[in-house]
Parts: C-alpha cells; structure tokens; sequence
C-alpha cells in the first residue's frame, strides 16, 4: 500500500498526520499542501515542518494556492494565525520535491487521502485517472453545515473541484461532517488520551479543543484524524453506498442521478480513542 496524503495543516491536520507516522511509517509517499485552513504559502510551510517533527520520510509538495476557478480562496479564523493557532513548529529545511503526478504514475496501490480542499485531487485525477487505487475524502456533510449555503468548509472552497472528482470513476470514500461531528472529545478525554506527553501534537490537540469550543462545538472535532483511521481498520466503519450530487457551492446531497460514492456513516468511538492514545504513547518515545 502507497499512501498520499493531500493536507492544508491545520490543528486536525497535525493530529492526522501524527496518527499516520505511527501507523503507516513506512507506507507514507508523499504529501502535498494545499491552501484551505489559512493561505497555501503557510501550509506549505506548516506541511514542511510537521514531517520534520514527526520524522515523516517522503517528498514534500507544494500544491494549490487558490481554487480552479482562480479567484483568491477566502479563509476563516478557526484555525488562528499560521493556521496552527499561532503555535510556531522549528522551521524545517523547505525543498519542494516537484510534480507529484510523475511519482504517481510510478506507483501502485495507491491511497490518496485528501483531507483539505479538493484542487489538487481534481488536478491529479485529470492528469493520473487510472493511477489512484481509492481515495479517501474529509469533506461534506447532509445533514451538517459549517460553512454559508449549507455546504461543508472543505467542499465549500472549490465547488468546481467538488464535481469534478465526483464524476471521476475512482473508488470513493467520503468522511462527511454527520459522522466527525460524532467525535467530539472533552477535556477529560483529551487528558486520558495524551497522559503525560510533552509532544507539541498534544498541546495542538488542546488548542484544537479551544478553538473548537469558542466556535460552538462540544469538545474536539478531530475530522481528518478520522478520515486516517479508516485505512487502519475498514472493520471499525459503517460504510453504505450512496450516489451524490454537489451543487455550485459544493454542498451536496443524495441523489439517485448522482456518481457512487461509500460514505463512513459511523466509525467505533472507542477504536478512534485507541488510535489516538496510541499514537501519543508513540510520538513521546520518538
């Protein structure tokens, strides 16, 4: 198994990048930035460094900037500065490693997980369609909003891209907010997780916790982490079939004239708190 990770770092970001050095070390390829929790110069940036950190070994790609339709993405505050919550990572040695769909046609077995806004996934599927084995998509959400015109942050910041990759044959696997929501973590549960750890993932995953709380939610919305977890154990997710539509916001909703998609509807929260309290016992011995 080839894993690509397509990420705009960001506080869930780190933590999903944390749970894949421990678990999937030696699968991780690549990982290209995007623009999404803040602009695509900072993620890049915030990417680099936090493969430094976790002693992630693959090439580092800068990726989209802005949407496919060129107009500058408009970003929100959940995040705060540097999209890190203003928590300053030790800058890494920053070489980008250059076109990421040349590596991608000379793997197999790939598992693209896309866990920030869909531009280059839209881009790498015009360009690779035959390449990506699945892919596996933070974004979305039916019965759950958190951005304008009922549509999901991510999906909201190129709509364009949203349809494009729906339309795309490759096998998807979409995380939508209905089921991350369901994974909301406490103070309390956060302690039990992290323990005694002094790792900077840890005091990410309060900062997580706050920025989540101040922005109306009740604990930790550990989205990508999620997202993550389903390459770990397929067994602890309920996936149903669906086909889906997306609209010129990138909302989207079932539709029986739409593409196929697997939705995780729900994902053991016991399995995710393990997966979590593993990989902080894992990021102290580092």
């Amino acid at each position: 198994m080839n894993i690509i990770i397509d990420t705009d770092p960001g506080t869930d970001d780190a933590l999903a990048l944390a749970v894949a050095s421990v678990f999937f070390r030696n699968n991780i390829r690549a990982m290209i930035s995007t623009y999404g929790n803040v602009n695509g110069e900072q993620t890049y940036i915030n990417l680099a460094n936090l493969a430094n950190l976790l002693n992630i070994d693959c090439g580092i790609y800068k990726g989209a900037v802005q949407p496919l339709n060129g107009k500058p993405a408009v970003f929100t505050d959940y995040h705060g500065k540097n999209g890190l919550c203003g928590f300053e990572i030790e800058n890494a040695d920053i070489k980008n490693s250059g076109n990421i769909d040349e590596l991608i046609k000379e793997l197999e077995d790939i598992k693209y997980i896309a866990i920030g806004p869909l531009t280059n996934t839209a881009l790498l599927l015009e360009k690779c369609p035959d390449n990506i084995d699945e892919l596996i998509i933070m974004g979305g959400g039916f019965e759950i909003a958190n951005a304008e015109h009922g549509t999901e942050y991510n999906f909201s910041m190129d709509a364009e891209a949203v349809k494009k990759v729906l339309e795309s044959p490759v096998k998807k696997i979409i995380a939508p907010l209905d089921m991350t929501h369901e994974l909301a973590f406490s103070l309390e549960e956060i302690g039990n997780i992290t323990g005694t750890s002094k790792s900077i993932l840890a005091e990410l995953f309060y900062l997580n916790y706050e920025t989540s709380v101040k922005h109306g939610n009740p604990g930790a919305i550990i989205h990508d982490a999620a997202t993550v977890a389903y390459l770990l154990d397929k067994n602890k997710c309920e996936l149903r079939e669906h086909k889906i539509i997306s609209d010129g916001y990138g909302a989207v909703k079932k539709d029986s004239a739409g593409y196929p998609v697997f939705i995780i509807e729900k994902i053991d929260r016991d399995f995710i708190r393990d997966m979590l309290k593993e990989t902080f016992y894992n990021l102290d011995k580092m």
